[in-house]
């Protein structure tokens, strides 16, 4: 359509707009955190292109990147038995996935799996925002053995 602004334009737009916001942030808790959550935006700015098939797919295929299901086979973590995954406690396991893929960009996954026949878990959903704590704080102060971010998105 006339006068439509391109997809690429939006996202170097949004890109821009959203890295000023987190770097102009007065609030204590989040300017801590600025890298992280400008890496985060920068990643998922970069996935949104592949997604949306706006990257050169020569360049990414150049690259030998996997995709994301590729990934995960490759480091059999789609299985239990992997020996990609740490047991930090009876039952709890931890793996990390980290690359990029040529479908969804860079990617940076933390994988729990819990073994309900081989420990007492209990389940308990908090909310951080309201105890004005970050997660891992959070979970130092309940006593948990492992917690999850509701979040989406870092940024």
């Amino acid at each position: 359509a006339a006068g439509a602004i391109p997809t690429e334009q939006l996202l170097r737009l949004a890109l821009h707009r959203r890295t000023v916001q987190i770097l102009s942030t007065t609030d204590v808790t989040l300017s801590k955190r600025k890298a992280l959550r400008v890496r985060a935006l920068v990643d998922f700015i970069w996935s949104q292109s592949l997604v949306l098939g706006l990257a050169n797919s020569a360049a990414v295929k150049n690259q030998n990147c996997s995709t994301l299901v590729e990934l995960v086979q490759k480091f059999e973590l789609h299985t239990a038995s992997s020996s990609h995954y740490n047991e930090f406690a009876p039952g709890f396991h931890h793996a990390t996935l980290e690359g990029t893929t040529n479908d969804y960009g860079p990617v940076h996954i933390n994988i729990l799996r819990i073994n309900l026949r081989k420990s007492q878990c209990r389940m308990k959903c908090l909310d951080a925002r309201e105890i004005c704590t970050d997660l891992s704080t959070l979970a130092q102060r309940t006593g948990a053995l492992a917690a999850i971010s509701g979040g989406f998105f870092l940024y």
